[in-house]
């Protein structure tokens, strides 16, 4: 049974299972409708002009007026519970090193304990090219490029994208037959390396269970 389509985004009737590492916990999504099915594209943008040996900091804007605020700032902040956001990002040209903040300001990657360190260019911990994303209701996030060549270069974001209707599943037992396979799911990692308060905190107020009620491990 394909529970993806050629896209890599999952397909209606089937499950999304996100893990948080440091938490040991997980939870599930029956993935109820796809709103943007056949229109997953969004047109290559230049969002900036990174100078020799430098990094910018950035959100993936909304492109005109209709969206304001924060959510015009962001395209991937949303507050709705039933909605879920899967994106595949792709930033060029491929001579960036680029990382990323879920939640914001923080580091969501580590060699042991050691973190990663963006603002050096940092040797690991990055990407290039096309990473796979799932964005939260009201968590913010942030993307960090860092050119290290001695040459300006253009930063072009082109995203490939899901916008979910979703039922989110909060039962343990269902959670664990989805993490042991029983259930046509596709399992995502999410990038964090840290238990974080603030995250908690808009887990809970979203889902309305603690996270860490939630583990599978």
């Amino acid at each position: 049974m394909r529970v993806v389509d050629e896209h890599g985004f999952v397909l209606e009737g089937n499950y999304l299972l996100l893990f948080f590492p440091p938490y040991k916990a997980a939870i599930l999504y029956r993935i109820l409708s796809r709103r943007n099915k056949g229109f997953e594209e969004f047109a290559p943008r230049e969002l900036a002009a990174i100078p020799p040996y430098s990094f910018v900091k950035y959100k993936i804007p909304w492109y005109d007026e209709r969206r304001t605020g924060y959510m015009a700032e962001d395209m991937f902040y949303y507050e709705e519970k039933d909605t879920l956001m899967h994106a595949f990002v792709t930033i060029k040209p491929i001579l960036l090193k680029n990382y990323f903040e879920f939640p914001e300001a923080t580091r969501t990657a580590s060699y042991l304990d050691t973190a990663v360190l963006y603002e050096r260019a940092d040797l690991f911990g990055f990407w290039r090219e096309t990473k796979e994303f799932v964005f939260l209701p009201k968590i913010r996030t942030a993307f960090i490029s860092f050119n290290s060549t001695n040459m300006f270069i253009k930063l072009v974001v082109k995203v490939k994208y899901a916008e979910y209707e979703v039922e989110p599943i909060t039962d343990l037992d269902k959670i664990k037959e989805a993490w042991q396979l029983k259930l046509p799911v596709k399992i995502l990692t999410m990038p964090m390396v840290k238990e974080d308060k603030s995250f908690e905190a808009k887990f809970k107020e979203v889902y309305g269970v603690d996270i860490n009620s939630l583990k599978v491990v």
